[in-house]
């Protein structure tokens, strides 16, 4: 059983093993919105000593569902990990709506990250 209370360390886990990681599944954790954001800064950036080059080959697949993931943290996440084939988003309360669901492939990610951009910006005009 999962528990619902808000915890911390996620980043401590993406950041030992971001250079392997092929799947990640953080379902239903009550992470906070600072950690999980840290944590999924560090699957961006590319393995290597002091590297801060936002570029993650190795992960292909990434389930936020029930997560606190901001819009900003999972757009970077977008950018930055080409072979990603497969995003949940699902009942994430911080994405924007319509956009909170599982998306499959390269071509159904990069609409999602379209649609993730253009409501940050409208977000940001406001």
């Amino acid at each position: 059983m999962v528990s619902s209370s808000i915890v911390s360390g996620s980043h401590l886990l993406t950041r030992k093993w971001r250079h392997s990681l092929q799947e990640l599944d953080l379902t239903g954790h009550g992470y906070l919105e600072e950690d999980l954001a840290e944590a999924l800064l560090n699957l961006c950036k590319e393995s290597g000593a002091g590297s801060d080059t936002l570029r993650n080959d190795t992960l292909q697949s990434l389930n936020l569902s029930g997560t606190r993931a901001t819009p900003h943290a999972v757009r970077d996440v977008l950018l930055s990990c080409q072979s990603l084939t497969h995003l949940d988003l699902s009942s994430c309360r911080n994405i924007p709506r319509g956009l909170d669901r599982v998306y499959h492939g390269r071509e159904d990610i990069e609409g999602c990250l379209t649609d993730l951009t253009q409501k940050l910006q409208e977000a940001e005009e406001q």
